[in-house]
């Protein structure tokens, strides 16, 4: 009989892999999880769920668009724009962080 083999934990300063609620989503898959959200009916068939997907859809710019965007905002109203970009990137990081704690 073989000896039991047991699995030891990785050091405490080994990399640790980012869970997928996590990881970044690509440009590409940005759109595929968009359109299977699109699809949910769960999501789809309440008001609450297709405001979400509304939200979601409307946020939904690749990376160049961005750019362009930025390129857009004149001078003078760059610092508002910045101030209320950083103020819904943190909005996203805590519905992200309480969709996660759930």
């Amino acid at each position: 009989a073989r000896p039991a083999v047991h699995a030891r934990p990785a050091p405490p300063d080994a990399p640790q892999r980012p869970d997928a609620a996590q990881r970044p989503v690509g440009p590409v898959q940005v759109r595929d999880v968009l359109f299977r959200l699109m699809k949910d009916p769960a999501l789809r068939h309440t008001d609450p769920g297709r405001e979400l997907l509304r939200v979601l859809n409307a946020q939904a710019l690749a990376a160049d668009d961005w750019t362009g965007l930025a390129s857009a905002v004149p001078s003078h109203a760059r610092e508002a724009v910045a101030g209320l970009a950083r103020q819904s990137a943190m909005a996203w990081e805590r519905f992200a962080s309480a969709l996660d704690a759930d």
